[in-house]
Parts: structure tokens; sequence; C-alpha cells
């Protein structure tokens, strides 16, 4: 009797080109062998700035992508977060001065939570006040710019060094600074990253406030509405019973 033979098929792998946000003009990333293109989709991987800026001067910088999608065998992805090389932030500090450092959650105008982590260089020693000072107003601007901007347009004013020169010009109307960096910013997820602590923009509290205002003054004038009908049905109950006695 003829054995029966089964043939296993055999699966092929696939080259497909990881390319860079539209942001970056989908600047080719690099390239993937896969059986499935599906099992790499939410894969990350992580590129120094220069490699594909092809700029030796931008060394100083790591990004990370996520792959999203598949478009004409090419793996598109998205930013998801950037931090200076541990070799930069060791060569930024210095003696003789103070390093500012701060991390906070705020929100960028396409809905997603960003931690931003600055680093601030004075040129000289300073008082302990005038840090905090610093401090809040870079956390008060960071806030207000990423605000306006989607989160990958912020990734990409942080790369052109862009932000960086507009925030060291902004602060050191306080104090001089030596330096403004984004020692890191990612999208942040999970509960780990303590999303209901949003740092929120001026215009934010100013609404907020405004409209608790209002709740205010609503409630004070329902109350005295109320006061006001009370007292008129206590002088007429006073005007009967007076019409009573004398009958």
């Amino acid at each position: 009797m003829a054995k029966e033979t089964t043939k296993l098929k055999k699966r092929k792998k696939n080259w497909y080109t990881i390319v860079a946000p539209k942001v970056l003009n989908n600047a080719p990333l690099g390239e993937t062998y896969v059986y499935n293109k599906e099992n790499i989709t939410g894969k990350t991987l992580k590129l120094n700035l220069s490699t594909f800026t092809n700029d030796m001067r931008r060394q100083n910088m790591d990004i990370n992508f996520q792959i999203t999608a598949f478009a004409d065998n090419k793996a598109t992805t998205t930013i998801t977060g950037l931090a200076l090389t541990q070799s930069n932030k060791k060569r930024l500090v210095r003696r003789g001065r103070d390093k500012i450092d701060d991390s906070f959650l705020t929100k960028s105008k396409d809905g997603k939570v960003l931690r931003v982590k600055p680093l601030m260089i004075t040129n000289s020693r300073t008082s302990k006040s005038v840090i905090s000072r610093i401090r809040l107003k870079a956390r008060s601007i960071l806030a207000r710019y990423i605000k306006s901007k989607d989160s990958e347009e912020f990734f990409y004013d942080v790369m052109m060094v862009k932000l960086q020169k507009e925030m060291k010009s902004a602060l050191s109307k306080i104090y001089p600074l030596k330096q403004f960096e984004i020692r890191q910013a990612l999208v942040a997820k999970g509960t780990k990253h303590g999303l209901n602590n949003i740092i929120e923009t001026d215009e934010t509290k100013k609404t907020a406030k405004k409209k608790q205002t209002e709740d205010t003054e609503e409630e004070q004038v329902e109350s005295t509405e109320t006061q006001e009908d009370s007292e008129e049905d206590t002088a007429k109950e006073v005007k009967e019973q007076e019409e009573k006695e004398v009958n």
C-alpha cells in the first residue's frame, strides 16, 4: 500500500522598508525581513537622530518610533518619544552652574498625553527662589506651546532645536541660561504615569475659573430669589392673620 506523503507549505519571508512619519518626509529608517507583516505592527525601534538626518552634528539625541501600519510594502511609523544621549547630558553639567530639572504631564493638540522632562543650565550659581521661578515659568510656557501643536510637530520642533532656542530666550529674562534642553519627552500610556496630574495651560485655568465664578453667581441669584419668595409668603400670612383678627 502506497504511503501518503504530505508536503509542508514553505513560508516565504519578505523585505519591508520602515519609513519615518510625514513630518520627517517619510525618510527611510531601515528594513525588516519577516514572514508576516502583521507580526511587527506595534513594534518599536530606537534610532539616533544623525542616522536618518545624515548630519553627524546631531548625535546628541535618540528617537523612538512605533510601527503603526503598512502601505505599498512600507511600514509607516509614528514618533513615540525622544531623549538626550547619556554622554550628552554629562557634558552639559559643569561646576559653578545650577542644573534645573523638571518632569510633568501635559496634553497636545491631537489629544495625546506627553511626559516632558526639560533640563536647564544656568550661567552661574543662583538662589533657590530664582530656580523655582525658572522651573515654573518653563512648565507654563511648555504646556501652552504643546497645547497648540500636534505631538509629532512638537517632537519635530525639539529635533530641529527650534523649541530650545525659544525657551532659552524667554527664560533668560528671569536669569541668564547657558543651555535649555528637552532631556526626554514621550507619549505617556498607563496609570504608572499618573495621567490625572496633567498640567493645565493658563487659558484652561482661566476658563475653569470663569465657569466657577459664573456658577457661584447663579447660586447667589437663586438664593436671593428664594429668600425674597420666602419673605413675600411670610408677609402674606401676617396680613391674612391681621384681617382675621379684625373680623
